[in-house]
């Protein structure tokens, strides 16, 4: 997510892209806008001002199936909206997947809430082994990632 204080309309001579604008470096380094590509428009506004919109979440690569803005700016504080980003993790991280992590996840849960005086020792170090496994895939996905490049 970039806070790049730069409304949206300002990205673009009455020709082109200004050079050097968020959108510019959007288009120079192969991003999408996932508010353009669901919506086929920015927001209205990113922020509590009206016609604000000064917030970008850019993603490479990635498929979204939905974004939004809230309009809520709690639990902090802040005259910038919050922005929804929603990804199927499963998708675009297949190891989730083949160690069902998401079934374990769910199961754990479960028996929390069937049995919430089992012994939460036991609960705890299940969860955190889920979330080691998890943090080891991000971070393989991570560096396959940033090997990537499309041009230098």
């Amino acid at each position: 997510m970039l806070d790049a204080n730069q409304v949206s309309h300002k990205c673009y001579t009455t020709s082109s892209i200004r050079r050097h604008s968020i959108e510019w470096l959007r288009t120079q380094r192969g991003l999408d806008d996932p508010f353009v590509q669901l919506t086929g428009r920015r927001p209205f506004s990113t922020t509590q001002t009206p016609s604000h919109d000064i917030d970008y979440v850019f993603t490479f690569e990635i498929k979204v199936d939905s974004i939004s803005t809230l309009t809520l700016n709690t639990p902090a504080i802040s005259d910038h909206l919050g922005i929804i980003l929603d990804i199927n993790l499963a998708a675009h991280f297949s190891q989730i997947g083949e160690h069902k992590l998401l079934d374990r996840v769910q199961d754990l849960y479960d028996q929390v809430v069937q049995d919430p005086s089992s012994p939460p020792i036991q609960s705890s170090d299940s969860l955190n082994n889920l979330d080691t496994q998890l943090t080891e895939i991000l971070l393989a996905g991570e560096k396959i990632c940033t090997k990537k490049l499309k041009r230098r």
